[in-house]
């Protein structure tokens, strides 16, 4: 019975490492799009 609590335990924490990974990633992605999003803005802007 210690090992199954032990196993949820353990799941649970990788599963909050992983949202926590993703979450971190997402919000890289979302700062590049949104760069590069103004970026051509500007370029219209320019032209």
């Amino acid at each position: 019975m210690r090992q199954k609590i032990y196993d949820d335990a353990h799941r649970d924490q990788v599963r909050a490492n992983k949202r926590a990974w993703y979450q971190a990633h997402r919000e890289q992605e979302n700062a590049k799009a949104r760069e590069r999003y103004r970026a051509k803005m500007d370029q219209l802007k320019l032209a």
